[in-house]
This record gives structure tokens, C-alpha cells and sequence, in this order.
């Protein structure tokens, strides 16, 4: 495979020529002149990526991307090896260089410092590479290129060891599933399976900071077990990789007709509207204002938060009642422990706020679930393996996942892919969805607050003369019938859920008797004011 670290490159933005590749270690071919790096094929974009729409606008910024791997004379280089790319880059006045070339015309000069790795660890790479640009910078001599061979040796020698390197604590530095699902709540799901089924135009967009565009994709896709390395090799304990493989995963979802674009330049504005979908991230206003629209679209604000969903499949990123459930317990959780953690007190477990209720361990695992749920409630179709899928499909539990989005993903190449390696025998295991039944979910307190209300409400609307008794004890007899209802829930959905539910228990309880108590309460009231005597001096 070679080292780890593929090349360490130097974009720069000449005032005549546009984007460049300044350096390259290891060397690559020049253009003609010998002042600048032949940019090769297959990196054409990397200039345009590194130093992106309005990076003149902000001191220093990094994003993450993927490129395909050069082949190379006289090296073993398989054509679908992906690399992984962070850039980093800085811009500062000119003025203060201490030796300035006769290309330097403007008074402001950017550059960025660029790694490609064959290991996607994008956050532990960003943290080295952020110091050594801001040294690289601070030399005000960019001729001075030993600091960048340097790095290229110190992460070659730190990332020597694969196992360690794709370990998934490594390959989640600088990615936050918790960030993501604070930002979009439910939308994360949606979008995350409206990805699955590669025929949907996902661009993740943001005027600045551009690095929160490519963390929340980057993100997204961490939370499909086994993809944020696409298919490259994994680091885990051999009951991991043997999960993996029994269920087919990682999953095939990007090839030429479906890109992941880590960050799209607006010179990738016309050849992205060829494309049959895309996940990509942008800062150009012309990818949100003018999309390169056709079939299913779906637009997502970083910055707010704002999702718009809209074309041909639209419909199929509409959850199931189960998994809204699924991703508002998830939801809610976070919020909860948001609350424990950063409320007064004495801090928390320092592993109880890492690996507990509500951290990113715990919100990564919740998904794993989710996912091996459906991929063996998939594998337990009996003709999901024919040729053929029929248009009603058989297996118990579908619809939980919502069905129509599960005959799309059929459709799609990464499912033709998924059904020739899975294990079959992954139908047996058990696969309920992960997500409560019925009505209660992470909305509880809506639910308490929708239970008031109506409580309220037919007590106003009710008959207070001779029926006040009746009602009194109707008032009490309606809570204990919900307080046994919801009994019933907590005690028949999934552990995850019990787990949730146990944290509004006694809320629950205390609102229900409450509102009984007070109902009643002041039902007696009336009926005790309407059969006093009346008082003669008593206006009324």
C-alpha cells in the first residue's frame, strides 16, 4: 500500500494564472516553466478545493475532502484506492514577508497546506497540520520547505501503525454525531436515508465557516457503520469486523453516478448537474439559490439547521412513526443529560459524560442498532435475494422502516452490492426496530402538555350543576386509566426506550395525579359554593 500519507502539497492563488499547486513532497512533475507543480488529472479539483470560494475572507480556515489515488509510473496503485484530504489554510498581509517573490502582487497572500492519507483520520491529521501551517507561516518565507517535509515524516511515522490509525477513536476525531443530530434533529435520519438511496442531489451548505460544511458530512456518513473509510480496510476487534461482514457493510454507496463531494468549488457547478446524485458541500450561494436541480433535492443549512426536502422522492425521507420515535429518544436524551452536565453541581464522571446517556459513544451505538435492525429485518425478506422483488413485501416489520423507502433502496446499486455479501443467516437474529411503538416518544412533554389541556378543556365544557360529583370522580378515574396505559407502554417497547422513559417516569406520574388532584379539587369547589346559602348582603 506504501506509506500512509499519500503527498503533502502547497496550494497558492497567482494573480495571473489562478490556483496552483506550489510544492509537492513526494516530488511530482512541473509544468514547463518549472515554477509550479503539474497538476495531475485525477486532482484537478485539489486547487479549487484547498483554497475555496471566500477564504479571503476569513485568517485561517480547514475542510476535509476525497480525491482518487494518482497511478503512477512503475507503482502498484489500484484505480479505486481513495485518498483522504485535510486542507488547511491561512491568508496574511503581504507587507510582512521577509522575502517576497516577483509573482506576489496582491497585498494579501493565501495559501494552504494540503495531506492526502490512505486513512481518513481526518481530525487526528487536521490537529498537526493546523499547527505546522500557522509555523509555516510564521517563518514570512515560503521558500522554507523543511518544516512541511518534516510533517509529512512525523504523520507517516504516527500513522505507521494501521491498526491503531484506523481505530474507530481515531477515525472520529473531529467529527461530532452529536453535533449533527443537535443541529437537525429528526432531518438526520432523513437525510441519512434519503443517502442510501443515491439517486438524491444532498448539498450541506454554509457561507463561513467552511469546515462546518465538511464536518456535518464527513459526520453523516460516520453514522453508517463502516463507511467513513468506504470500503478501505478496518481496525477493530474481531467481533466488530465479523459484525460487519455478517451484514454485508460497509456499503457500496459511492461510485461515478453517486459522488461524495467533500467540498464542491464553483468550477464543479455544470459537471455536478450530470451527476444521478451527490452528497456534496458548498459555500457558493449559487449551489442554494440555483441548485443544479433535477429529480429529488435536498438542501441543508448547516449554519441553522433548515432542511428543504423537495422533487420526485421527497416523500420517501418521510419517517416512519417508529423511526421518528427512534431519532426523538435520541434527541431528547442529549437534551437531558445537557441539562445534568452543565447543570450546578459537582462535575460529572468524566466517562459517564463521554460514554454515558447522550455522548457521542452512546448516539453512535444507538444508530448501530438502528442499522443492524434493518439490514436483518432486510435479510429476513423471503425474495429479497430473487431477481425479482415483488411490490408487496412479506417480511413482518417492514413497515417500520417505511416501506416504500425499503423497496427504493432495492433499487439502488449499493443494495445489488449488499445482497451478493451479506450473511443470510443474519435474518435469525433478532431485528425489532429500535424505535418505541405508538404515540410516546421523545415528544413526552408534549404529550403531558396535550394531557392537560384536554383535561382542562372538558372540565370547562362539562355540565357543573347536578353531574359535578360524576365528573370529580371521572377526573380520577381518567388519570389512573392513562397512568396504566402508559404502564403498559413503558413496560412492553425496547431497553433503549425503558432507558428513555425512566428519565420522565416520575415526571409522568406526578403530572397525571396533579392534574386529577386539581381537577378535583376544584370541582368540589364549586359544588361546595353552589350549595352554601346565599349571603343577602352578597351583590350578586
Amino acid at each position: 500500500m506504501g506509506d500512509a500519507i499519500d503527498h503533502i502539497l502547497v496550494i497558492g492563488f497567482h494573480h495571473q494564472i489562478g490556483h496552483v499547486i506550489e510544492f509537492a513532497y513526494p516530488n511530482l512533475p512541473m509544468t514547463q516553466d518549472g515554477k509550479f507543480v503539474a497538476v495531475p488529472p485525477e486532482w484537478n479539483m485539489i486547487p479549487y478545493i484547498a483554497l475555496p470560494d471566500g477564504a479571503h475572507l476569513v485568517e485561517e480556515d480547514a475542510l476535509y475532502f476525497n480525491v482518487p489515488a494518482l497511478r503512477l509510473e512503475n507503482q502498484i496503485t489500484m484505480s479505486e484506492e481513495t485518498l483522504y484530504g485535510v486542507a488547511c489554510f491561512r491568508q496574511m498581509n503581504a507587507d510582512l514577508l521577509l522575502v517576497k517573490s516577483e509573482d506576489i502582487k496582491r497585498p494579501m497572500i493565501q495559501k494552504a497546506v494540503v495531506v492526502l492519507s490512505r486513512y481518513p483520520c481526518y481530525g487526528l491529521i487536521e490537529g498537526k497540520v493546523k499547527t505546522m501551517t500557522q509555523l509555516y507561516f510564521e517563518q514570512r518565507d515560503f521558500s522554507q520547505i523543511e518544516i512541511l517535509i518534516e510533517t509529512y515524516n512525523i504523520l507517516n511515522n504516527m500513522l505507521s501503525d494501521s491498526y491503531s490509525a484506523l481505530k474507530p477513536s481515531n477515525l472520529h476525531i473531529g467529527l461530532s454525531a452529536k453535533d449533527l443530530v443537535a443541529k437537525l434533529g429528526r432531518n438526520t435520519l432523513s437525510i441519512l436515508k434519503l443517502l442510501m438511496l443515491e439517486n438524491s442531489k444532498i448539498i450541506f451548505y454554509t457561507v463561513s465557516p467552511v469546515k462546518e460544511v465538511s464536518k456535518a458530512i464527513f459526520s453523516l456518513i460516520s453514522l453508517l457503520p463502516g463507511s467513513i473509510n468506504q470500503g478501505g480496510e478496518f481496525a477493530g476487534s474481531e467481533e466488530e469486523k465479523d459484525k460487519l461482514r455478517r451484514l454485508g457493510l460497509p456499503l457500496e454507496l459511492f461510485h461515478s453516478k453517486h459522488q461524495l463531494i467533500g467540498y464542491a468549488p464553483v468550477n464543479q457547478f455544470d459537471i455536478m448537474k450530470e451527476k444521478d446524485g451527490f452528497l456534496a458541500g458548498a459555500t457558493n450561494s449559487l449551489f442554494f439559490r440555483n441548485p443544479p436541480y433535477e429529480g429529488t433535492l435536498a438542501l441543508v443549512n448547516v449554519s441553522t439547521g433548515e432542511v428543504k426536502i423537495e422533487g420526485t422522492n421527497a416523500k420517501l425521507a418521510t419517517l416512519s412513526t417508529r423511526d421518528a420515535n427512534f431519532i426523538d429518544e435520541i434527541v431528547e436524551v442529549m437534551r437531558v443529560s445537557q441539562i445534568k452536565f452543565e447543570g450546578p453541581g459537582p462535575d460529572p464522571n468524566e466517562a459517564t459524560r463521554l460514554l454515558g446517556d447522550g455522548s457521542e459513544e452512546w448516539i453512535r451505538k444507538r444508530f448501530d442498532t438502528y442499522f443492524q435492525s434493518f439490514f436483518c429485518t432486510a435479510a429476513s425478506i423471503p425474495e429479497v435475494f430473487d431477481d425479482a422483488i415483488p411490490e408487496q413485501l412479506s417480511s413482518e416489520g417492514v413497515a417500520d422502516f417505511n416501506a416504500n423507502w425499503v423497496k427504493a433502496w432495492f433499487e439502488s446499486y449499493s443494495f445489488s452490492r449488499w445482497k451478493r455479501v451479506v450473511d443470510c443467516s443474519i435474518a435469525e437474529i433478532p431485528h425489532e426496530h429500535p424505535g418505541p411503538k405508538g404515540f410516546l416518544s421523545g415528544t413526552l412533554v408534549e404529550g403531558f402538555t396535550a394531557l392537560k389541556v384536554a383535561g382542562a378543556q372538558s372540565l370547562k365544557d362539562a355540565n357543573l350543576g347536578a353531574k359535578m360529583s360524576t365528573a370529580a370522580e371521572a377526573a380520577t378515574t381518567g388519570a389512573a386509566v392513562v397512568s396504566a396505559k402508559v404502564s403498559q407502554f413503558y413496560a412492553e417497547n425496547a431497553p433503549g426506550t425503558k432507558q428513555y422513559l425512566g428519565s420522565k417516569w416520575s415526571a409522568f406520574v406526578s403530572t397525571v395525579g396533579q392534574t386529577a388532584t386539581a381537577a378535583k379539587e376544584s370541582i368540589n369547589e364549586r359544588l361546595a359554593a353552589a350549595n352554601s346559602p346565599k349571603n343577602e348582603n352578597d351583590p350578586k
